[in-house]
């Protein structure tokens, strides 16, 4: 099964480089990454992204003219992927776990009910887990990493722009109100340095 992955891009070049790293090093099967910059003023963002593009054709650099921020970031990607489930990274998150993909992929496989699942790992929390069958049951997950199914995206529409924060929260509401669920997989693991959210200037 291929797998689209989305990283929402801008500035801070020593993190992209490690994102970027894990996602080629423990990503399986196929694959292909769309990073969307938003017009980052670091001249080294584009370098390593064009770098990375010629070192693996899976990874596709989107250079925008302008600063979208994380929500149009997250729409570009949206209108972009074509496969069954979408996967986001923040371009400050490392994945630990090996072919951690095949793990949220097949939760989703088996429960059918699940629309939208996350990792657990250092900086990420997740609010209120309940105990299911199979599977644990959380209200909402931190928007730093994440897999969905595309149809449930497509059904409730885009990230709302005119929020400045928590903008992942508010659409995984509504995915919540179009009778969505959320789910948590500990099997899978990673590393978030928030390094936009610990930084007044972002």
């Amino acid at each position: 099964m291929s797998l689209d992955i989305g990283i929402a891009s801008y500035e801070n070049p020593g993190e992209l480089v490690a994102t970027l790293d894990a996602l080629r090093k423990r990503t399986s099967g196929e694959w292909r990454c769309l990073v969307v910059d938003s017009n980052s003023q670091d001249p080294s963002v584009r370098q390593i992204l064009d770098r990375a593009a010629l070192e693996d054709s899976r990874i596709i650099p989107h250079y925008l003219d302008y600063n979208a921020g994380y929500s149009g970031a997250m729409n570009i990607f949206f209108d972009w992927a074509e496969s069954e489930y979408i996967a986001y990274c923040d371009n400050d998150a490392r994945v630990i776990t090996p072919r951690w993909n095949t793990y949220l992929e097949q939760k989703l496989n088996d429960h059918p009910e699940i629309s939208m699942i996350f990792p657990i790992g250092h900086g990420t929390g997740s609010a209120y887990p309940i105990k299911r069958d199979g599977w644990t049951e959380v209200l909402w997950g931190v928007g730093c990493f994440w897999m969905l199914r595309r149809s449930e995206q497509q059904k409730v529409g885009y990230f709302d722009t005119s929020l400045g924060h928590q903008d992942e929260v508010d659409f995984q509401t509504r995915v919540r109100m179009a009778g969505g669920r959320m789910a948590v997989n500990s099997e899978v693991q990673i590393h978030h340095n928030a390094t936009a959210t610990r930084t007044p200037e972002a």
